[in-house]
């Protein structure tokens, strides 16, 4: 698990879902993510990281 992942979910006020349904991600997307079971791509962390309100480097740091 990736738990400053989830930390940083939470901080953004914003369920695993919601940030899902805005970026038009299926839900297991994510969810793969933050289990660790999978690494997100570049270009998907350039996506994610504005939705979390943090920098790219942020969200490579709180994945490793």
């Amino acid at each position: 698990m990736k738990y400053k992942l989830k930390n940083l979910i939470f901080k953004a006020g914003k369920s695993q879902w919601q940030i899902c349904q805005e970026l038009n991600w299926p839900e297991a997307k994510l969810s793969r993510f933050v289990t660790g079971r999978r690494a997100p791509p570049p270009e998907d962390l350039e996506t994610l990281a504005p939705v979390l309100g943090v920098s790219r480097q942020e969200l490579q740091e709180a994945l490793n």
